[in-house]
């Protein structure tokens, strides 16, 4: 993954790496970017399909860049403003992350949203347009490929 690279990005460790019988395999690893340890296969899988979002994330930057230049925006300007946007929403995803609640990403969608406002107008519509349900969909299909099904 091009993150990898970059020390940026998540790094699978299956099976979990106990310190008394692999010793320092997590030191090795934790540099790499952000370590995630999984105990089963089959959640490693998971997570091996949901890398698979990777270019869909990068290409509704591009969607937004292509759209702000069809309004006349300078592409200089769009691309600096997109990506201070992704970083911004990533970083709060990053903090939402560190609690280890797994409601904390819905309440940042939820706190992201002010009734009758512009991000639910856009959430709502994509989602009656089934975007959220086709990306399940997919991820549901690359699992299977993942898995040699």
């Amino acid at each position: 993954m091009p993150p990898i690279a970059k020390r940026r990005g998540p790094f699978v460790l299956h099976p979990v790496a106990h310190r008394e019988s692999h010793g320092d395999v997590k030191d090795i690893f934790n540099p790499l970017g952000t370590l995630v340890e999984v105990e089963h296969e089959k959640d490693l899988k998971v997570l091996m399909a949901t890398a698979s979002l990777m270019a869909p994330y990068y290409y509704i930057m591009a969607q937004a860049l292509d759209w702000m230049r069809a309004q006349g925006l300078n592409p200089r300007e769009g691309t600096r403003y997109i990506a201070a946007l992704f970083k911004a929403l990533a970083e709060d995803v990053m903090d939402a992350a560190a609690s280890g609640d797994p409601t904390s990403f819905s309440d940042i969608t939820k706190a992201s949203q002010t009734p009758g406002g512009l991000n639910e107008q856009n959430l709502k519509t994509l989602d009656e347009r089934g975007f959220y349900s086709l990306m399940k969909e997919t991820l549901d299909k690359i699992l299977d490929r993942v898995k040699g099904a």
